[in-house]
């Protein structure tokens, strides 16, 4: 009878092992829905706002290339336009980027010149920063 016992007393344990495993398995697969799901609403907030910011660079890239073709070629603000235009047409890559986050929008691989991007974040960083102040020529 004492083994019967002891056999039993292991089967129960065994049992209540597996259910803990179990458990706990769920549990992490509970977590991982969880997870997914706030992924799942990121990325749809990421596309709302994504396709309000592209209505909004839409105007600002429409009238700013009406300004662009009005001025004449020796007009100043000719250049500054320009420079406005150029940080449309990154907010619009980013805007891109936005959509393809949330699934919205198919990603095209481009080879990107690494040069050329850090030069323009530069520029940018310089026209936004204090006068007299420069950045590094490390580029």
């Amino acid at each position: 009878m004492a083994v019967s016992n002891a056999r039993l007393f292991q089967s129960a344990l065994n049992e209540l092992a597996e259910r803990e495993r179990a458990e706990a398995a769920l549990r992490k697969t509970e977590e991982q829905l969880r997870h997914a799901q706030k992924m799942e609403a990121v990325g749809r907030l990421a596309g709302s706002i994504a396709h309000d910011f592209n209505n909004l660079l839409s105007v600002i890239l429409g009238h700013g290339s009406l300004m662009h073709a009005d001025l004449k070629q020796t007009d100043p603000m000719r250049e500054e336009v320009a420079a406005i235009l150029a940080a449309g047409e990154r907010a619009a890559d980013l805007t891109h980027q936005l959509l393809a986050f949330s699934r919205q929008q198919v990603l095209v691989p481009r080879v990107l010149d690494l040069n050329a991007a850090g030069s323009r974040v530069a520029e940018d960083l310089e026209a936004a920063a204090w006068r007299g102040y420069r950045l590094g020529d490390a580029l």
